[in-house]
């Protein structure tokens, strides 16, 4: 027999006796070279010892980027994004940098536009590892059943080097894809990893893009996801980096914190300057209609600089609300435009958001499938994601709900902030007189403004992950609860009409009982927070009731057991009175600017008589 086929019957005898190989596959250099060789680089022709190994692996085939099923998904259009997606390959590119990026965002923030913008930038560095795009109901795709196991036959195209190791792990439990979340990782993508330390070898950095996490169904999987995925830090020879994307759910939330010791590098959309992301989505419209208009053959003007400007204000932050409003033009552009501008408000400056809610998911309703789903995979499940998706981006009562337990919590504390700010006593002192100095607008404007500083000044008081999520949430529906607001004042009972001048004579608690009974319609304030401790309560248990005992006695743990506690935690600060006096301050200026222009007319108009009457109230300091 020659010496080529003698090395072949061994190398096949190895293969299929693993005691054999255990024994002799290291017993001297020489049979190191012959393993290496045959077994982690298999002759050529050999390709039945590859495709044995890979059919062992049941995976999610829809799961990963730039599969067929989303050809049509749309990436970051260029010139948008572009600090973000930046610092996003720093972070991929470098050594020292941290093993997991957090991208978190709202619904309609565009996480998974940037995903696959961040997979198709990496693979055209051959930097692309592996990734899942989770979707909750879509079969393997909204489960972690085969989470890593699609990691890890990713991975392998990527790192060839790793098969021998899962081909170990195959003929040691041939069902170990079925196992625990742990088992699968230990056995099918760390072990492996840590196999390839001793092949003496620097791999180059491979990146593994985890989109969506919060769309994985249960929520104890989420948190074991997170609570592994650290661990792969152990490798030296591959540089793992994990980018991975969601909303910041309470099941998320408590698995980062659980990892803090362990290292990892956030960053909130919302977060993101409102100018910055403003700009973005007003590139994503003028591009958009931009096509519709040659599509269409419209004038070269539509729908003119103010339209964009007004849709891409009232958009920030949500893409999704960009797009929908696109979607909805696509078909008779003009009659759809003149349905759309009476909602944005006198010279587009006020969206009636609950009315381009209705209009824009009654149009959706018949012709969404068609563009945004697969068309043989348009279930029930999906359709009712999706939908829950834009209720949540437009509706005023429920700007970040989701179709979690979660979402529930946000809708009722989004409420429960307006009421918070509304019942304030000194507050409500401020509210009618500025209304009465600049006008309804300019105030909400202004006090959104305050709002996002308010968020500001929480977030750097806030000493655990879920206050400064509190913080984040002022910030990002600062301009809804400044909306909620005016409306509450525009809808007063007619004690204290707007636009007129308050008698300096009303007391201070009656002007709170006015507000309170505006607000309540009559009931006591008692009740009222009675109602919304109680649907908070029953959120929290449903919270515990659908994990299991781990992660329901994370729940009991967390500091913000009950919405009451956020509260506490917005208004115990020193943010709160710093919300009050920027406010005051704000007021001041604009009374100065109103007592000045009211002289300069005086000065320059003979008619006017000493004794004649001002028409703004005479408010003392405040």
């Amino acid at each position: 027999m020659e010496g080529h086929q003698l090395e072949e019957s061994i190398c096949r005898a190895l293969e299929k006796t693993p005691r054999l190989r255990k024994k002799y596959q290291r017993p001297n250099l020489a049979s190191d070279r012959l393993y290496r060789s045959h077994i982690v680089h298999p002759p050529e022709g050999r390709s039945d010892y590859h495709d044995s190994l890979l059919d062992k692996l049941p995976i999610a085939t829809d799961a990963g980027f730039d599969t067929f099923d989303d050809r049509d998904e749309v990436e970051c259009l260029q010139g948008t994004r572009v600090d973000l997606l930046q610092q996003i390959m720093e972070w991929a590119m470098s050594p020292s940098q941290k093993s997991i990026f957090w991208l978190k965002g709202m619904a309609g923030t565009g996480k998974s536009t940037i995903s696959r913008t961040v997979a198709r930038s990496l693979k055209g560095t051959n930097r692309l590892g592996a990734s899942f795009f989770f979707k909750r109901g879509e079969g393997d795709r909204g489960s972690a059943k085969k989470f890593f196991p699609t990691l890890t036959r990713q991975l392998m195209f990527r790192i060839p080097e790793l098969r021998s190791g899962v081909q170990k792990a195959l003929d040691h439990d041939p069902d170990i894809a079925s196992k625990s979340l742990r088992e699968q990782f230990e056995n099918l993508l760390l072990q492996p990893l840590l196999d390839l330390d001793q092949l003496d070898r620097q791999f180059q950095t491979a990146v593994i893009v985890i989109d969506a996490l919060d769309e994985c169904e249960r929520d104890q999987d989420v948190r074991n996801i997170i609570q592994l995925l650290p661990l792969l830090r152990k490798a030296k020879s591959v540089r793992l980096r994990i980018f991975l994307t969601s909303r910041p759910e309470l099941p998320i939330s408590l698995g980062f914190s659980e990892i803090a010791d362990h290292g990892y590098q956030d960053l909130a959309l919302h977060e993101i300057p409102e100018e910055v992301t403003e700009r973005d989505v007003h590139l994503f419209l003028r591009d958009r209609l931009s096509k519709i208009r040659q599509e269409q053959s419209l004038p070269l003007d539509w729908p003119g600089d103010t339209i964009i400007q007004a849709l891409a204000t009232i958009s920030v932050p949500s893409f999704v609300f960009a797009a929908t409003v696109c979607h909805f033009l696509e078909f008779d552009p003009v009659l759809r435009l003149t349905k759309i501008l009476p909602h944005l408000g006198d010279e587009y400056n006020e969206a009636d958001i609950p009315a381009l809610n209705r209009l824009l998911n009654k149009h959706s309703e018949s012709t969404r499938r068609q563009k945004w789903h697969r068309e043989t995979q348009a279930d029930t499940k999906s359709s009712m994601c999706e939908q829950s998706d834009i209720e949540s981006i437009f509706s005023t009562d429920s700007f970040l709900s989701s179709q979690s337990s979660q979402g529930e919590i946000t809708s009722i504390a989004i409420s429960e902030l307006t009421h918070l700010l509304l019942n304030d006593d000194e507050l409500m002192l401020l509210y009618p007189m500025a209304i009465s100095r600049v006008g309804p607008d300019r105030f909400q404007r202004n006090f959104a403004r305050i709002l996002r500083n308010y968020g500001r000044s929480l977030n750097g008081e806030a000493s655990n992950e879920l206050q400064r999520q509190a913080a984040h949430f002022v910030r990002q529906s600062a301009r809804r609860t400044a909306a909620q607001i005016r409306l509450s004042l525009m809808q007063d009972s007619g004690e204290l009409p707007i636009g007129k001048n308050l008698e300096l004579d009303v007391s201070k608690s009656a002007r709170v009982n006015a507000w309170i009974e505006s607000l309540t319609g009559g009931r006591p304030n008692s009740d009222a927070d009675a109602d919304a401790d109680a649907d908070a309560d029953a959120d929290a248990d449903k919270l515990s009731a659908d994990s299991d005992s781990d992660s329901s006695e994370s729940y009991q743990r967390t500091p913000f057991g009950t919405l009451e506690q956020v509260k506490d935690f917005m208004i115990s600060t020193k943010a709160f009175p710093g919300l009050r006096q920027e406010f005051r301050d704000w007021l001041e200026v604009k009374r100065k600017d109103r007592r000045k222009d009211l002289n300069q007319k005086i000065e320059v108009s003979p008619a006017v008589h000493e004794d004649c009457s001002t028409s703004y109230p005479n408010i003392g300091e405040g």
